[in-house]
């Protein structure tokens, strides 16, 4: 494939070549080998979203791979619940987004994800912790989902091609994410 500068910028092409992009390594967790906790959470995924795939619900944000299961499942299944449950802010919300025409591609994005690496966590996370879910589409694209993790739960933050210098993006997101939870204003365009 060819270099799009306008697609990739910057922090792409240097991830692309294993370089340094605003002094952020790329992640160290994708140069490594599954663990076999990582490989189970993988198999538990797969197994769960094939489940979802065929009408069942899954709600369960105690993991940041179980919060993007209950994404999927709340796109796939209609689910404002659900999706309130991981979404920032949530009260944005809305039933009509599931019949939305222009939601149709994505929803179809999400049935097609699946795992290729999850960090699984050693210790109980604590408020602000920030982790990735790497996946892969049915095209083979890869990509970062970003979870906060809030008061007992993992919320989305945001999702980027940049899946190996994850870290590099989004800071506005988080602290902006962050600061509204917290009951603070914030969130102008986030």
């Amino acid at each position: 494939m060819d270099w799009n500068f306008g697609v990739w910028g910057w922090k792409g092409f240097l991830a692309m070549h294993g370089q340094v992009s605003e002094n952020t390594k790329p992640d160290p967790l994708l140069s490594t080998s599954l663990s076999e906790a990582e490989k189970r959470a993988i198999e538990e995924f797969s197994r769960e979203r094939a489940k979802v795939l065929g009408g069942a619900r899954f709600a369960d944000t105690s993991a940041p791979w179980k919060a993007l299961l209950t994404r999927i499942s709340a796109w796939v299944n209609a689910d404002v619940a659900a999706l309130k449950a991981v979404q920032v802010p949530a009260e944005n919300v809305r039933e009509a987004a599931f019949t939305d025409p222009k939601n149709k591609r994505w929803i179809e994005y999400l049935r097609g994800l699946s795992l290729w690496c999850v960090p699984v966590a050693g210790q109980p996370p604590k408020d602000a912790d920030v982790a990735p879910v790497f996946t892969v589409d049915e095209e083979g694209s890869k990509e970062a989902h970003v979870f906060l993790y809030y008061q007992g739960s993992w919320r989305f933050l945001f999702n980027t091609g940049n899946y190996g210098i994850w870290q590099t993006e989004g800071r506005d997101t988080v602290k902006n994410k962050l600061e509204y939870l917290r009951g603070k204003p914030a969130m102008p365009g986030n």
